[in-house]
């Protein structure tokens, strides 16, 4: 299998790695004058395997190489717009399309150049940082730590992905329909939540402004599939979790959230417009997401004007 893949971030990184490792011949496409670190070789530590740093050698290639089978796009949402995403796929003709993005709406971007059948969406659970993080005693290098169990995929040839994947350390499973995004429903409240608090924890909890959250949860779930556990979420149960994960997570969580999502504000608030867009077209409740929405348009000073929310206050 040759690979190409697009975006040389630290998803991209990832799944480079575990697709060169289960032996496909992968190679990262680069605009000019660009990939100069892609050439030199990415220092990478795989958490699950050690803190030891190895290193990814992958070509940086700057126009679309002869018969490229998979393509693999590692972009936030909002770098698939414009006319590159088209003009790539022409390119690529016939290729699997691996698609890493989580926004709602990415798959019609992609769809809207090729068949479906082509195309295999993938949810990402690894966690990718630019090691070291603030109090975090590792080499400067690409970090990432991939969580119990095996990734979904879902296309008419995930198995072939899969199978690459597997054999590269990076555990993948197929499944027969696409994965609701529940788990973007649940994480976009609480990154723009914790955005607008500055990114801090602590400022979250203590602002009150979990009320909030915890109803633009619930509404984002409700065009995700309302699964039977969303009424569980309360500022109780979001208290505890947020009391509870640092303590689970091999990395310093907050310092984490920082980075990781200031560098994505930009699809925070994509899919933040996307959930409220189908939420409405489904006469849904949508008025706690519009106001996390709104915090960060107005900045991190206006945090407090979450707390209670709406007539009644948010429970």
């Amino acid at each position: 299998m040759r690979a190409l893949v697009i975006g040389a971030g630290a998803i991209g990184t990832v799944y480079a790695r575990h697709l060169e490792r289960g032996g496909a011949d992968v190679c990262f496409l680069v605009r000019p004058g660009r990939g100069g670190d892609v050439r030199r070789g990415l220092p990478v530590t795989p958490i699950n395997e050690g803190r030891g740093v190895v290193e990814l050698r992958c070509p940086a290639v700057t126009s679309v190489p002869e018969g490229v089978d998979l393509v693999v796009l590692a972009l936030p949402s909002d770098a698939l717009a414009g006319d590159w995403l088209g003009d790539l796929l022409r390119r690529t003709a016939g290729a699997t399309i691996l698609l890493l993005s989580p926004g709602l709406d990415d798959r019609a971007l992609v769809t809207a150049h090729v068949d479906e059948a082509l195309v295999v969406q993938g949810r990402i659970t690894a966690v990718a940082w630019r090691a070291p993080l603030p109090g975090e005693d590792l080499e400067p290098s690409l970090a990432y730590w991939v969580p119990p169990g095996a990734a979904p995929l879902w296309g008419p040839r995930a198995g072939e992905v899969a199978a690459v994947l597997d054999a590269g350390g990076l555990a993948s499973r197929v499944v027969p329909s696409p994965p609701e995004p529940t788990g973007s429903a649940v994480l976009l409240p609480l990154v723009a939540s914790l955005e607008a608090s500055g990114w801090s924890i602590l400022r979250l909890v203590s602002s009150g402004s979990l009320p909030v959250t915890a109803r633009a949860i619930r509404e984002a779930l409700g065009v995700s599939g309302r699964p039977v556990w969303a009424a569980l979420v309360r500022p109780w149960t979001l208290r505890a979790v947020l009391a509870l994960v640092p303590w689970l997570t091999p990395f310093p969580l907050e310092a984490y959230v920082a980075r990781h999502f200031s560098k994505l504000g930009a699809q925070t608030r994509l899919q933040l417009d996307a959930f409220i867009a189908r939420g409405t077209r489904a006469g849904e409740e949508t008025g706690a997401l519009r106001a996390l929405r709104g915090a960060l348009v107005r900045g991190r000073a206006d945090a407090p004007h979450l707390a209670g929310w709406g007539p009644a206050g948010a429970t």
